[in-house]
């Protein structure tokens, strides 16, 4: 070998290690660049199938809030003829 070329290779071989590292990190990187972009992906599949499942729950709890105020006020209107027909037949005249 050129006796040029054996004094710069303690020069270059740190170098040359250096450019090698510097390639496979880069080529990490970009791995695990796929890797948060799944994990990105996923969170946002599982925040929408949340929001559907929040939204579904809030209708039902709203048909269902319905059915029972439907059910309440039916049963206080049974309540209240059946305090009117007491009163009446103990002669009370309050009517509030």
């Amino acid at each position: 070998m050129n006796p040029q070329v054996l004094a710069l290779l303690p020069v270059l071989s740190p170098i040359a290690s250096l450019i090698v590292i510097v390639l496979g990190v880069f080529f990490s990187n970009r791995h695990v660049d796929v890797r948060i972009a799944d994990v990105n992906r996923n969170i946002d599949n599982l925040t929408r199938h949340m929001e559907n499942r929040f939204n579904d729950l809030n209708r039902v709890t709203a048909a269902e809030s319905a059915r029972l105020e439907a059910v309440i006020k039916a049963e206080i209107q049974k309540l209240d003829s059946r305090i009117k027909a007491l009163e009446d037949r103990a002669g009370l005249i309050y009517r509030g």
